[in-house]
């Protein structure tokens, strides 16, 4: 089986393509929906190895606790890349539990149980779009990666890869469309992916490639904005878990309750989560009532729901906070980042003039959890001028794991780019770059460095020879100087015969997994081609660590 996972903030998501009867089909924990809450608990006064439990087994443990005798843990996806350690307090990581050690042994728990039905071979697991553009948010990446490849040597999956969220999705609409026309999609695809911890919006090109005698549909994502966990503009958390948050405080302070994000808040966010999931058929019907007159909700007091806390048994959820909410909120947010897509990628790629020129030019995707809630749609359907149809929200929030799933087994392709600039840095911090950041590149295809390299041997581990030069920004003229910290790589590395010239270069293949090639030259430069050798040092957070300390590292600048 080749598995695609959605690892999300709030809720997971485990599927594959069925081989023999061409369907996409969700894993789903025994009798539960195949939605499974990312969540975990364990016994709040512990012992040393009380055990965990986590997804559907720590949510119904979680919702019979009545004396607060388990800890809960959620969003441990999103706090990977945090850093610091007073933030994770807040969020109850104590006592030496990390987001790293959920992660991993939920991730854990849920491949156990499909290994105890299949075999898993290659996975794919997706992350948020972010995590693979800037430096503060590369180690989110680097993290799980290192939690793939320990779950890889465990036993559970045969190879991984992790490919962002929204490219997993358009894998999905892509395929959706090739399923409805029987013709392989062609053209542009926008995905507004909304879920509990991120807004990602993504501008992808689908076009046909040949490989193998086969054609497929490859994807390349040309444009993004967004907003969210972790995000460089730092606006964190304006999505679906920042909602309910917002709004189960709103309900308090207009009943004029003090609160504290305690564990009784929590439970008031997961019961209004419930209702905005089931009763979303009433919102609905006051949101079409109110389509002439909009203005009408925010002073809608009827009650969507209530909830308990402290000593009030009753506090009313109303339909006017729910809006007031959203449009303090959300609203702003999503306006912003629509905006910047269309003219800063959609305007200038797809030449055009107005927003509602769109529903012509590319399909669109509403997808995520929160990408379905209804003041959401109704925003992006405003936005575009377009009608709440398929168009919107074609896959809802199975499409980032069908996805996922159609990438792990073949069936769509994403087009491999650089994941950084790397090259050698020189004795005289001159410096080669093999490839620069986005450039597209062909699988395994060498990159070859314009300047020979004189290696001299090494005088020891502590005078390691092999300097790298790597940037994220694509400059071509700057990069930072590293070395590997993987004893492996440097053994690798080391093993190159001395003294000698060589010719030698890199190459990416579609799991960013970066191969060293070199081959000795002659005086003139020129070798042979049968001769070159090759060093598999693998993703570039196994060879500089999880977590780069670019800043740190000592800059190089061509002149």
């Amino acid at each position: 089986m080749n598995l695609g996972i959605d690892f999300g903030s709030t809720y997971s998501m485990l599927s594959y393509y069925d081989n023999i009867s061409h369907i996409l089909k969700p894993v789903a924990p025994e009798g539960n929906s195949p939605h499974i809450p990312s969540v975990a608990c364990r016994k709040a006064k512990f012992k040393p190895g009380d055990a965990f439990s986590y997804g559907y087994a720590a949510k119904t443990k979680l919702d019979k606790d009545k004396r607060n005798a388990l800890t809960p843990y959620r969003a441990f996806k999103m706090l990977l890349p945090v850093t610091d350690q007073k933030e994770l307090n807040k969020q109850g990581y104590l006592n030496g539990v990390t987001p790293r050690m959920v992660s991993k042994e939920f991730l854990r728990s849920q491949l156990q149980s499909v290994n105890s039905k299949y075999d898993v071979d290659q996975v794919t697991i997706c992350i948020p779009y972010v995590w693979d553009q800037d430096y503060s948010t590369l180690s989110g990446k680097g993290i799980l990666y290192e939690i793939c490849q320990e779950l890889q040597d465990e036993g559970l999956m045969k190879s991984f890869r992790v490919v962002s969220e929204p490219a997993a999705a358009t894998a999905c609409v892509a395929h959706q469309t090739f399923l409805r026309t029987k013709k392989l999609y062609q053209g542009w695809i926008l995905i507004i992916d909304y879920g509990g911890g991120t807004l990602d919006i993504t501008l992808s090109k689908v076009r046909t490639v040949n490989r193998n005698r086969k054609d497929y549909m490859e994807i390349s994502v040309e444009g993004q904005a967004g907003a969210g966990e972790n995000h460089p503009d730092n606006r964190i958390g304006d999505a679906g878990i920042a909602y309910m948050n917002a709004v189960v405080a709103q309900a308090l302070k207009d009943a004029g309750c003090e609160y504290e994000r305690d564990t009784e808040f929590q439970d008031a966010v997961d019961l209004l989560e419930v209702a905005l999931i089931t009763e979303n058929e009433e919102l609905l019907d006051k949101v079409e009532m109110a389509s002439s007159n909009p203005s009408v909700l925010k002073d809608d007091t009827d009650t969507f729901m209530t909830f308990s806390y402290d000593d009030m048994e009753e506090i009313p959820v109303t339909y006017s906070t729910l809006v007031r909410v959203y449009d303090s909120l959300i609203r702003p947010l999503l306006d912003q980042e629509l905006k910047k897509i269309f003219d800063k990628k959609m305007h200038p790629l797809l030449g055009m003039k107005t927003p509602k020129d769109a529903v012509n030019n590319l399909q669109i995707a509403l997808v995520g959890g929160f990408g379905q809630f209804i003041l959401v749609r109704q925003q992006v359907c405003e936005f575009f001028n377009i009608g709440d149809s398929d168009e919107i929200g074609v896959s809802k929030e199975d499409a980032i794991s069908y996805g996922a799933a159609l990438i792990a087994n073949g069936n769509v392709a994403l087009q491999v780019r650089a994941p950084a600039s790397i090259g050698i840095c020189f004795p005289d911090k001159s410096f080669d770059f093999a490839f620069v950041r986005h450039a597209p590149l062909e699988p395994g295809q060498i990159q070859f460095l314009d300047h020979t390299v004189f290696y001299l041997g090494a005088k020891g581990k502590e005078n390691f020879p092999w300097q790298f030069v790597l940037n994220l920004d694509g400059n071509p003229k700057c990069g930072r100087v590293l070395v590997p910290i993987d004893d492996e790589v440097r053994e690798k590395m080391l093993r190159i015969p001395s003294p000698c010239s060589f010719k030698c270069g890199f190459s990416v293949n579609e799991s960013e997994v970066i191969t060293f090639w070199y081959v000795e030259t002659d005086t003139y430069g020129k070798y042979d081609p049968a001769k070159l050798q090759k060093k598999e040092l693998g993703n570039i957070p196994g060879i500089f660590g999880s977590v780069i300390n670019m800043e740190a590292a000592p800059l190089v600048e061509k002149k």
